[in-house]
């Protein structure tokens, strides 16, 4: 049999299992609880939940998802989940929780100093995020789900009831007759017993066009995509409405899907990596307002007020490539376009997410993180946030479908899902200066970086300097660098082997850590270090250790580090802005003042579409086909 036609995947399709920290028995006792408890009591007992693990169970291979331990990889307590000494005096934990219950919002895991011999190192004064474990695996399933594509029709009754056959024509067609083809180029099999006649789809090389009137022109739609042709140049150009743009856009992206399968997601299962350096930064964009049909403008404006006219929601697309080739292995919109308020609802009400602690919402990822309930109470100020949320969740409800994604959970979920995609034994991994990549990376990789296999940089430049300036700062590095080798007779090797060389003398003969006295913890690293090959663009590159590589030779520290840049995925975003129309950046209005997003989609959904199409196009251009 040829290949199948598929379609994208639904969450019923993809093998993927989520569970709560919540058992069935507790879900029943926490809805007397909920309204026999106060608000304030009903959250307390169930606070050290947020230290229960999500199970996640993909393809039959089930994984716990524990993000809430200490971040910090200078402390003895980084990555280790939280216990209790029954046996010290007044029994204390690793974690403790500090902030204000009422506001749950700004509750943070700190790290308690237990004397705890077996375990090297030192406790440190160190503020956690408390994230969910829960929505975090959500996201997981979320990524997976947008990402994969299912057989258009995988069941077919080939056979009536009592007919003692059970085989089908693509394991065995001696069971069966041939009986010709339909209008739409599908095989038809009879069974020649029960002499049922059964039609299946045809198959992607005999019928391409299926369920597609205009597929001529998907060739050069294609090409459009990625030479930044505006979708109404395009809709001209093909003669094409723009709902069929969208379908013709959903159609291949499903392609692309297909392509990755086999060549991407096949591929790296045969293939193991000594080590491999990742870089990973997130592409901000802002849609072009869009409201659904029968919106009104005054009732969402709310008011004439200007702020309220120039809201833009921001829509922010994570990427990771690999810095030494510039492959690029994922991209991932944080926006979940299968939003569904309905759901969320009721999840509010089975869950009782409006009285739990963040940590233990299930869609805690989303901006939208539960549905605003009565509080059933005389108090005018809970009264009054409860109609402004609803109002809020409403007024927002009225522009395009979906809801953002907290852009932590999107690169928790997004490195979760490289580290099933890429085997290697180390691991070297770049972002800037982001919080929401540190303390994804420090909770993705906690086994690794516990284990000495993992090693985190930042990479920043200096981006309030004028170009000039950063040309010149540039310049001025390299120089010094082409002087220094001068002076130690190795003028004539390569730029990257004198960076080396450089850095193994910078390394040798300064300190890079703070250590704990008498000892040889280090407690944190010293600062950040200038990179001797920074870009044009970058002027300066400063680099900070926030790992401890004093487990590295000097050698091997100096060559990794005189690769960290961010130059990889810099590029890729660099590409899809001038390459994909939608993406692009804002152009200035005819006012000269204000910023105009004319040319940004109105749902981030085709984002991930295009994002994943370009990709697609890179890999088939670069590494598999290179011209």
């Amino acid at each position: 049999m040829g290949k199948q036609i598929k379609r994208l995947s639904n969450f019923n399709e993809i093998g993927v299992n989520v569970s709560g920290p919540f058992s069935e028995a507790e879900i029943l006792a926490r809805h007397s609880e909920y309204e026999t408890l106060s608000s304030e009591e009903f959250k307390k007992k169930y606070k050290n939940y947020s230290y229960k693990p999500a199970i996640i169970e993909i393809q039959g291979k089930k994984y716990e998802i524990q993000v809430n331990h200490c971040c910090s990889p200078f402390c003895k307590w980084f990555g280790l989940p939280q216990k209790r000494y029954i046996n010290l005096r007044h029994m204390p934990s690793r974690y403790k929780f500090i902030g204000s219950h009422a506001a749950s919002a700004d509750r943070m895991i700190v790290c308690n100093d237990v004397p705890d011999s077996s375990i090297p190192g030192f406790a440190q004064l160190h503020y956690t995020t408390e994230l969910s474990n829960w929505s975090i695996a959500e996201e997981i399933k979320r990524l997976i789900k947008i990402n994969s594509v299912a057989l258009l029709k995988d069941s077919y009754e080939f056979h009536n009831a009592g007919c003692s056959k059970t085989e089908n024509p693509f394991v065995n067609q001696t069971g069966f007759y041939r009986k010709g083809k339909t209008t739409a180029g599908s095989e038809k099999y009879q069974c020649k017993e029960c002499k049922k006649i059964t039609c299946v789809l045809p198959t992607v090389d005999k019928r391409f066009n299926y369920n597609q009137k205009l597929d001529g022109v998907l060739f050069d739609f294609a090409k459009d995509i990625i030479a930044r042709t505006p979708v109404r140049r395009t809709c001209e150009k093909l003669g094409i409405a723009s709902g069929t743009y969208y379908s013709k856009l959903e159609i291949l992206y499903k392609r692309c899907l297909e392509f990755l399968e086999v060549h991407e997601t096949e591929a790296f299962k045969k293939l193991h990596f000594n080590e491999i350096m990742l870089c990973s930064d997130s592409l901000v964009y802002h849609l072009n307002n869009l409201r659904v049909k029968g919106a009104v403008a005054e009732e969402i404006l709310g008011s004439e007020d200007e702020e309220n006219e120039e809201l833009k929601f921001q829509t922010k697309i994570i990427a990771t490539a690999d810095i030494r080739t510039g492959y690029v292995f994922r991209a991932d919109a944080a926006y979940d376009f299968d939003f569904d308020l309905f759901q969320v609802a009721k999840d509010t009400n089975k869950y009782h997410c409006d009285r739990s602690y963040p940590s233990l919402r299930k869609n805690q990822r989303l901006i939208y993180t539960y549905y605003p309930k009565d509080p059933g109470t005389n108090d005018e100020r809970d009264i009054l946030q409860y109609k402004s949320d609803l109002a809020d969740l409403e007024n927002r409800l009225k522009y395009v479908p979906g809801s953002h994604v907290t852009q932590t959970y999107t690169a928790i979920a997004h490195h979760f899902l490289l580290k099933q995609l890429i085997n290697s034994d180390k691991w070297y991994l770049v972002t800037d200066d982001d919080s929401s990549f540190k303390t994804a990376i420090f909770r993705s990789y906690k086994d690794e970086c516990r284990a000495g296999d993992m090693h985190y940089f930042t990479c920043q430049a200096d981006k309030m300097i004028t170009l000039a300036e950063s040309r010149k700062n540039m310049l001025f590095g390299r120089k010094k660098l082409n002087d220094w080798a001068d002076a130690r007779g190795f003028g004539e090797e390569s730029i990257m082997s004198k960076a080396r060389k450089y850095l193994v003398e910078y390394f040798s003969n300064n300190e890079i850590y703070e250590f704990y006295p008498r000892t040889t913890f280090p407690e944190r690293s010293l600062g950040s270090i200038i990179s001797p090959l920074a870009s044009i663009s970058e002027g300066k590159r400063n680099i900070d250790f926030l790992t401890d590589t004093t487990d590295m030779s000097v050698e091997d520290l100096a060559r990794i580090v005189a690769e960290v840049s961010s130059v990889t995925v810099d590029n890729f975003f660099q590409e899809v802005r001038r390459r994909v129309s939608t993406l692009e950046r804002p152009l200035v209005t005819a006012r000269g003042k204000n910023k105009s997003y004319i040319y940004a989609n109105g749902n981030p959904k085709y984002a991930q579409y295009m994002v994943t199409i370009f990709r697609t196009y890179l890999l088939n251009l670069k590494w598999l086909y290179p011209i």
